[in-house]
């Protein structure tokens, strides 16, 4: 967590550093190799595995700080304050005077509201340390200066000396009720960065204090010093921190949230005697000024008020938009109309109308009107000349459901170059419209950033998890432990993530398990949009199907059609139910209509070619459908299909050219550099076929998590067509397994071998590996030999 612990996110590690780490440490737990490895799973947002190391290296180093602020750092990146806390206690018991543990626990309190126990931590660390950066920054985020003399108290006045008529001057709104501001770690305008600290009252960034808003005494000028700039806290984009401020200013203006107070001007003077007039004026002005100050100060408090409230209505909107719920769009909704009532120029307001009218529209298939609105809501943004994230993502979201997801793509990608780029509410969005263009791999690095970034967001859980659902087989595990994270951890009755587990359980054969998720959307009533409805009514068909209920299902995938006749989704889990039954050619008319309704879909013209090729001599036809989806929609996913599809067709050159294509569209799409190995292992060119492979594993090994495995495991496999040594084949396999410890093929290969060869290994490391392959595929195309292989042993 960058705002406790002051340091950037760490770099997540490659499988070959991971790999490494974790033999270090299973080779001797004990040692000091627990802090890498925990490090890594923390970058990599495992935190369940990070937390089983840290508490090892607790255990192992007693008398250690380290591991307990470790520990601390990885239970406040998933929010837990107070646990995070107690390992800090621990950590002080210990050593009470280390400023680092110090200085976390007094951020963590100031962020829990404990402002007395935060400073006097803060204050600690400052003694033990006072020119740690770290701490200095902290001290600067919340306004702390405990180097500052203590102001001395003010002389008396002599009973002689006349006070000249007061004057006013504006200070800032510290003197006066503070506004509520959100805390550090807090998303700013519900971005997922951290946002700086806000003085208070004025939504500005903190200054230390004793270089704010002092007045000069009666022989100055009487202006307010002008306050330092305060650096925004680690993590947050500069950009971001200066609209905010700009922003806080413009409120401030606008509802005059500024105090006044009295203060004399001009030359001291003796006193001498006055007449009469003079005093009885100087007493009518006085009345009058009282009278106008009370006018003026009865104006100014409803002035207030009123920004108190639209700061709190912007913070309970941006809570209700990160809950993802259509319940929750539309309660944050009528929170931003309330707020648009009360000052049609709040930024926010807009930004946040305009980011939930484009999900209700788009996502939720709600009315046309809500586009309409959308649009409206993001004019109004342009003309206040302030950038928002949110504004961002709504103009991202509504041209991609609009048609144009490739153009929605290159915008945002262009936004991101620039200050933006920080935002782990953008890298959402842009992980979300890459799985909507099919480019797996672009999505998963963007989800996994924000993911690293927002651990908290439900949404760029789900959304993680549904791009390794839609890789197919072999990655069960992965979106199956995401859906679970976020509905035990995040959000209980998440539809999106309730509908993913219920799609893999039905892949899975477990379709009474699938069943009880399906009727839990079902039972939500208004909770869920009528789209989620539509689309539970055509899971729970499919369920009924491989329940033997054909009669039933057919009326369920029916009911589902009727509901949401626009939903290219529902055909396509149709066809998903009828290719799992074997009926190929009824899942390719499923499959064409999705595409149909939706063109922009990259995975409807994956479905529709998987489908055709699996009719007998269907191989020209699915080359064919995706050689007019690659002119429609474009992108290096369908060319590497298309390459797929005439491989099968057994025209090999034209294979390679879609192929090439690919790797034209993305140079480091290790998938078709993959197929372009099987092409020339097909011609025994086994060098061309080895070349390809390795680069694809340094690709793979490059991207942002990972996934050299299946590159590792066709070197095995050309190793082996080729004659090596059963040593050199075996390298590769071991290679694949640290790069994906649940590699199906990779445990397969490995325990069979070890098998073999029961004089070299522990027969039980080769039970266990099959029996592991058998658990993560049951219905592996091993499965069968597998089972008597762990039989015989």
């Amino acid at each position: 967590m960058r705002t406790l612990s002051m340091k950037g996110p760490m770099k997540p590690p490659t499988p070959a550093e991971l790999a490494g780490f974790e033999h270090a440490f299973a080779a001797d737990p004990s040692s000091e190799a627990y802090r890498p490895l925990t490090e890594a799973y923390l970058a990599m947002g495992r935190f369940m595995e990070a937390m089983v190391v840290c508490k090892k290296g607790v255990k192992a180093h007693p008398s250690d700080l380290a591991p307990r602020l470790l520990l601390a750092r990885i239970y406040a990146a998933q929010g837990k304050d107070r646990k995070a806390l107690e390992e800090l206690e621990g950590a002080l018991a210990v050593r009470p005077g280390d400023a680092e543990a110090n200085r976390t626990a007094g951020l963590l309190h100031l962020k829990l509201g404990e402002k007395e126990r935060g400073t006097a931590a803060l204050r600690k660390a400052w003694e033990t340390a006072p020119a740690d950066p770290a701490t200095l920054e902290a001290m600067q985020q919340w306004g702390l200066d405990f180097s500052a003399p203590a102001t001395p108290p003010a002389a008396p006045r002599a009973a002689s000396v006349a006070t000249p008529p007061p004057v006013l001057q504006p200070v800032s709104r510290g003197a006066g009720a503070p506004l509520p501001g959100p805390l550090p770690g807090a998303r700013a305008e519900g971005d997922g960065r951290p946002s700086a600290p806000r003085a208070e009252g004025t939504g500005r960034p903190a200054a230390p204090r004793g270089q704010g808003d002092a007045t000069q005494g009666a022989a100055g000028q009487g202006n307010a010093a002008p306050a330092p700039a305060a650096r925004p806290a680690e993590g947050h984009a500069p950009a971001e921190a200066a609209r905010s401020a700009a922003y806080a200013d413009e409120l401030a203006a606008r509802y005059a949230t500024q105090d006044w107070v009295l203060e004399s001007h001009g030359e001291v003077r003796a006193a001498r005697p006055r007449s009469r007039a003079p005093l009885l004026a100087t007493v009518g002005l006085g009345v009058a000024l009282l009278l106008v100050l009370g006018v003026w100060f009865g104006l100014s408090s409803v002035r207030r008020a009123r920004a108190v409230e639209i700061d709190r209505l912007l913070r309970q909107s941006r809570e209700l938009i990160e809950k993802d719920g259509y319940a929750s769009y539309r309660e944050a909704a009528r929170l931003c109309e309330r707020i648009l009532e009360r000052d049609p120029d709040a930024l926010g307001g807009h930004a946040y109308l305009a980011y939930v009218d484009a999900l209700r529209w788009g996502e939720h298939g709600e009315s046309e009107s809500l586009r309409e609105e959308a649009r409206k809501h993001l004019d109004a943004v342009g003309r206040l000349g302030q950038p928002h994230s949110h504004a961002y993502a709504a103009e991202a979201y509504l041209r991609a459901y609009g048609g144009d997801v490739r153009g929605a793509l290159e915008q945002l990608r262009r936004v991101m170059a620039g200050p933006e780029g920080g935002s782990a509410l953008l890298h959402g969005v842009l992980g979300a419209l890459a799985l909507q263009a099919g480019e797996l791999d672009a999505a998963r690095d963007d989800l996994t950033w924000a993911r690293q970034n927002a651990p908290g967001d439900v949404r760029v859980t789900a959304l993680l998890a549904e791009q390794w659902r839609r890789r197919g087989p072999g990655h069960e595990i992965q979106a199956g432990a995401l859906y679970d994270t976020a509905l035990a951890r995040l959000v209980p009755d998440h539809v999106p993530s309730l509908l993913g587990k219920a799609q893999l359980l039905l892949a899975a054969g477990q379709a009474d398990e699938a069943l009880k998720r399906i009727d839990r959307v079902l039972g939500m009533g208004p909770n869920a949009s009528p789209r989620q409805v539509a689309v539970a009514h055509a899971l729970r068909g499919s369920a009924l199907h491989a329940q033997g209920k054909a009669a039933d299902g057919d009326a369920e995938e029916q009911q589902a059609i009727a509901l949401d006749p626009a939903d290219g989704e529902i055909h396509d889990l149709v066809g998903r139910r009828k290719l799992r039954a074997g009926d190929a050619a009824g899942a390719a008319a499923a499959f064409r209509k999705a595409a149909d309704l939706e063109p922009t879909r990259v995975g409807f013209h994956a479905d529709l070619a998987a489908a055709l090729l699996q009719k007998p001599g269907g191989a020209p036809e699915a080359a064919a459908a995706l050689e007019q989806a690659s002119a429609r929609v474009g992108g290096a996913r369908l060319a590497k299909l298309l390459g797929d599809a005439w491989r099968a067709a057994g025209d090999g050159e034209k294979a390679r050219a879609a192929y090439e294509r690919a790797l034209t569209l993305e140079p480091k799409n290790a998938d078709a550099r993959i197929a372009l190995a099987r092409l020339w292992r097909d011609r025994k060119d086994f060098p061309k076929a080895l070349e390809e492979l390795d680069r694809a594993v340094k690709d793979s090994s490059e991207a942002a998590a990972g996934g050299a495995a299946a590159a590792w495991i066709e070197i095995g496999e050309t190793e082996e067509l080729r004659g090596d040594p059963r040593d050199a084949v075996e390298k590769a396999y071991t290679s694949a397994l640290k790069a994906d410890p649940q590699s199906c093929p990779a445990l397969f290969w490995l325990g069979r071998s070890r098998a073999d060869r029961a004089g070299r290994y522990d027969p039980s490391l080769a039970k266990q590996m099959l029996q592991d392959y058998l658990r993560l595929c049951p219905r592996g195309a091993r499965a069968g030999e597998a089972q008597r292989i762990v039989a015989s042993l």
